[in-house]
């Protein structure tokens, strides 16, 4: 019987060894899976902590560059600053002489034009700020203003250099020529012929330098 049985006994042998092969081998694919699958994680996490560090280097260093940007602007603001001031007086004689120059062309010689300041007591020119105006350029006989700026950037000095003009003519009880002189201008080409227009209805020209 023990003959018999033998077979039998070395097939349910092969058999569980069998099943425990394939069990022990799908637990340690799971293992090698489980593993895999750590590691992979663990260089996802590492190029996250890389990516990070890069992200906040690239931010600082844009920080940095912004900082110096501002830096470099504050700088030439100062030394624009400067140099308009120191050449704020020279650029303004110059301008009176190239409308004296103008009107001697014109025939009328001998032409004093001079800064002025005069009061405004109701505030006419300047409504909500000073009752005193300044004028770049004056001269009563002839009758002549004129109004200086480095930059024509809008339309508000033209429009205070027209009040200016007609508190002046009140004043004097007479027309006035006006002469609104600017170095440069951030103007559009049909800003600036608006612009002359403009002028040109209330006696005066526009000088761009």
């Amino acid at each position: 019987m023990s003959n018999r049985l033998e077979p039998e006994i070395i097939q349910v042998i092969e058999e569980i060894v069998a099943r425990r092969l394939r069990e022990v081998l799908e637990e340690r694919a799971k293992l090698v899976t489980i593993d895999h699958f750590a590691e992979a994680m663990e260089r996802i996490d590492k190029r996250f902590e890389e990516s990070q560090k890069r992200f906040e280097e690239s931010q600082k260093e844009m920080r940095r560059g912004f900082e110096e940007s501002d830096k470099k602007s504050d700088r030439m603001l100062d030394i624009l600053n400067n140099l308009q001031t120191q050449l704020g007086k020279p650029f303004e004689q110059f301008a009176r002489n190239v409308i004296i120059r103008i009107l001697e062309g014109e025939g009328l010689t001998k032409v004093l034009l001079k800064p002025i300041k005069i009061k405004d007591k109701n505030r006419f020119v300047f409504p909500d700020g000073t009752n005193e105006i300044e004028i770049d350029g004056f001269s009563e006989e002839p009758a002549i203003i004129i109004e200086i700026t480095s930059i024509l950037r809008n339309m508000d000095k033209v429009n205070t250099f027209l009040r200016k003009k007609e508190f002046i003519e009140k004043k004097f009880k007479k027309k006035f020529r006006g002469f609104f002189i600017a170095a440069g201008s951030e103007l559009t080409q049909r800003e600036i012929a608006d612009i002359t227009v403009l002028l040109r209805k209330h006696q005066s020209e526009l000088i761009n330098l």
